[in-house]
């Protein structure tokens, strides 16, 4: 599901995304999320109140019973339960986050590109165990590289099997950076889609943070987890080698 907020509408056209649904024999849903009733720019509205952000003021439930109409046609029974990965930019960075709150069962992964909480409280609890890819723009002055990188690091302190990229020279909204970032993302969520969708597609397994590989962000430097001898809580998780080589393309480091 890719919100449709900000650069979100460029995921969703994009051919490389349409070529890792059908490779993954998964649907892919732009989701458009507003405030009914509310003022034509939802930011204008407490970060608490806005709808782009908070899923827990009906976006969630409004996207699980889209899911539930189209189960209901013919030979998409499957539908109904189906699990979700959610990818969001800017401030709709943030629905993912608090949709894996209220469903975190429910929910694969979530992707934060160049987002900020703006003090939306995060539910670490049950966030915690679900699969998220942070992305940050060096150059992004509208949401900033710290607020993204203190909510990796509060994940990764409980051993969330988080992953944290800074891109440089990245701005706010560039079409050319987030191409760029395809290269970590596709292959990180065609990994952890794949691990954890079971055989017959009812529940997801948990996600395994003893495993697949880790990247330090301030040595920039990419090894297997059974050979990393830092700080687990300041290394990212990447779910395997295709995500690490891809970690190591868009942060810029170098192979070890």
């Amino acid at each position: 599901a890719v919100l449709g907020w900000g650069v979100g509408r460029w995921v969703y056209d994009d051919p490389a995304w349409r070529q890792l649904a059908d490779e993954l024999q998964c649907g892919l849903l732009r989701v458009v999320v507003s405030n009914n009733g509310g003022p034509a720019d939802p930011l204008s509205l407490p970060v608490a109140e806005q709808s782009v952000r908070n899923a827990s003021l009906g976006g969630a439930e409004a996207l699980l019973k889209i899911l539930n109409e189209f189960a209901r046609q013919p030979g998409r029974p499957e539908l109904q339960d189906a699990n979700l990965l959610l990818w969001g930019h800017s401030a709709a960075g943030s629905f993912g986050t608090t949709f894996a709150a209220l469903h975190p069962t429910r929910t694969i992964a979530f992707v934060r590109y160049h987002s900020h909480s703006r003090g939306l409280p995060v539910d670490l609890t049950a966030t915690a165990r679900v699969p998220a890819l942070h992305f940050a723009g060096e150059k992004d002055t509208t949401a900033g590289v710290e607020d993204s990188e203190a909510l990796w690091k509060s994940g990764r302190a409980l051993q969330a099997p988080w992953t944290f990229a800074l891109e440089p020279g990245a701005t706010h909204g560039s079409s050319e950076a987030l191409k760029k970032a395809n290269e970590l993302a596709i292959p990180w969520i065609r990994a952890v889609v794949q691990q954890r969708l079971t055989s017959n597609g009812k529940g997801l397994r948990p996600a395994d943070d003893t495993s697949g590989w880790r990247a330090s962000n301030t040595a920039l430097a990419v090894v297997p987890a059974a050979s990393f001898r830092g700080n687990q809580a300041e290394a990212s998780w990447l779910p395997d080698e295709a995500s690490a080589r891809g970690w190591r393309l868009v942060t810029g480091s170098a192979a070890p």
